[in-house]
């Protein structure tokens, strides 16, 4: 919902007075991204541009290293 700012997620919704099943609005600064779904080629050849334009920096000292959390969220895209 662009006019209120909320976005609604899958699995989460709430019963109503009657019964059925609504979506409940949740507010974008409340959620986090875990995972990315399906990750497409451009997305793909984005974070493999970045991450070797990030490898060059460290040789040459101007990047620190990532960490071992960091790596593995890499890698699992």
């Amino acid at each position: 919902d662009i006019k209120r700012c909320k976005i609604f997620i899958e699995g989460v919704t709430i019963k109503k007075a009657d019964g059925t099943d609504v979506f409940y609005p949740i507010h974008p600064s409340k959620v986090a991204i875990v995972k990315l779904g399906e990750v497409d080629d451009v997305r793909r050849k984005i974070i493999e541009r970045r991450q070797k334009a990030r490898e060059e920096l460290v040789k040459v000292g101007k990047a620190k290293p990532l960490n071992e959390e960091q790596m593995r969220l890499l890698k699992t895209v």
